[in-house]
């Protein structure tokens, strides 16, 4: 990236992006009202998702009963037979792609609980069209370079539904062979490409992908008087897509863009690349990392030069795994952008439906250190129900139909907010579901219920 007339550009040799399949029709249909709301609004209790745990075997990888190891080394859970997503009278198989083994496993380790839940609640209530849901869940490690033979297993076996992957480099290297083989999949990502209907049909997101996220931190920060901006973040896509979106909004909203340093994504050393951000005297930086290792460095190299200036990043600043492992002093100037409806203000509450949702969450979580909450509070759950209100409503667990039926769906009363796919954005969340939070707040154990719930800034 060139330097502009107010920007320090550090290349560390980013990773190569990979190019967009080309363009595909999507399918169009006219409005039919379908009122939606989530189980837990619907008076699902905690009673009744314990008593129905034994349908589904939890905790992912673990080895319970009604477990057998598939063909291609992912592991199933559930009982009876099963026979792909498909067609037939077996069960409906829900794949599932996250990191239990990598570097970035300890970020990921829990993000298979939300369709753990959804799934049990699933099947207490009879399953879709009567057949119940199968995990059928793989480790990609995180390597984009492993997608292509996971996601050729899901099709060979048949599977038409996927959750994951959980990184934006992941999805974007699953999502050409997850179109060509018409599975669709919710991508874990923020990654604004991933909403391209036209190439990307089968693709679905809730959550908040990179521009929204970077609007709400600019404008953040404005609010706040903090006008010069820099930008700390890593050389995949995760943190290269940032970067056009807050210089765009900079520039909007009358703010200087200071500083831009990029560090490789898996850096263990953040001195020289905090201390270039140093160098520049910015009002706040906005760090854009996804590995927590990387992420405490970068806090214990703020903390080592004395440079005491307000971070803000996405929903991973704010996790228990990272809080615990950085010095109070260090992160107590930090915030992260969230979903409204997990955050809290003196006058506005969570609300009791949510706060249900993170009962069960805690029931299969159990000790929060260490746990990663990015994954837990966004679209797995609501996805898997809104799936169930799809799949009866289009008769059939044929993609293409399925697909319609979410476009057409009213919107949903989800945990993560207010839901709406439509056949020109197959992102679920609006703009307005975004706040920018404090990361601290999610240390006060009697207001955040384990880290989940975060004040706004």
């Amino acid at each position: 990236m060139s330097p502009g007339s107010h920007q320090d550009s550090w290349d560390c040799s980013p990773t190569p992006s990979r190019a967009l399949t080309p363009k595909k029709e999507v399918l169009m249909a006219p409005h039919d009202s379908m009122m939606s709301r989530s189980p837990l609004s619907r008076g699902i209790t905690r009673r009744s998702f314990v008593g129905s745990i034994g349908l589904v075997a939890f905790g992912g990888l673990l080895t319970a009963c009604g477990s057998d190891e598939t063909p291609s080394g992912g592991t199933t859970t559930g009982g009876g037979a099963s026979s792909g997503s498909g067609g037939g009278g077996g069960n409906i198989v829900i794949g599932e792609v996250h990191a239990t083994t990598g570097p970035a496993a300890s970020t990921y380790k829990n993000y298979f609980i939300p369709a753990n839940i959804a799934v049990a609640e699933l099947n207490a209530a009879g399953g879709i069209m009567g057949r119940q849901l199968t995990e059928n869940l793989k480790d990609d490690g995180a390597d984009p370079a492993k997608e292509t033979q996971v996601f050729r297993q899901f099709a060979e076996e048949g599977v038409n539904f996927v959750i994951g992957p959980n990184t934006s480099t992941t999805c974007l290297a699953a999502v050409p062979l997850a179109t060509q083989s018409k599975i669709l999949n919710l991508n874990v990502s923020t990654s604004d490409k991933l909403n391209d209907v036209a190439s990307y049909p089968y693709s679905f997101l809730i959550g908040p992908t990179n521009t929204p996220a970077m609007n709400a931190i600019v404008d953040f920060a404005v609010a706040q008087g903090w006008t010069k901006i820099a930008l700390l973040h890593s050389n995949d896509t995760f943190g290269q897509q940032a970067v056009d979106p807050i210089t765009a909004r900079a520039k909007e909203k009358g703010a200087e863009l200071v500083s831009v340093v990029e560090h490789a994504v898996d850096a263990t050393e953040m001195t020289p690349f905090v201390s270039k951000i140093q160098e520049a005297a910015p009002d706040v930086v906005v760090c854009i990392q996804a590995l927590v290792p990387t992420q405490t460095a970068m806090f214990n190299a703020f903390q080592n030069l004395g440079f005491d200036v307000p971070k803000i990043g996405t929903t991973s600043i704010s996790s228990e795994t990272l809080r615990v492992a950085v010095p109070a002093e260090a992160y107590a100037n930090t915030y992260a952008v969230y979903l409204k409806s997990f955050s809290y203000t003196a006058t506005e509450q969570v609300s009791q439906k949510n706060l249900d949702y993170l009962k069960l969450v805690t029931a299969q979580a159990g000790n929060f250190n260490g746990l990663t909450t990015a994954g837990l509070v966004y679209g797995p759950y609501d996805f898997l129900h809104m799936l169930k209100i799809a799949v009866e409503k289009a008769g059939s667990t044929d993609t293409e139909a399925v697909v319609k039926a979410l476009e057409e769906m009213d919107p949903y009363d989800g945990v993560a907010g207010t839901i709406k796919f439509t056949a020109e954005s197959h992102n679920g969340l609006t703009d307005d579901a975004l706040v920018v939070c404090k990361a601290a707040s999610g240390g006060d154990a009697a207001k955040s219920q384990g880290g989940f719930l975060l004040e706004r800034g």
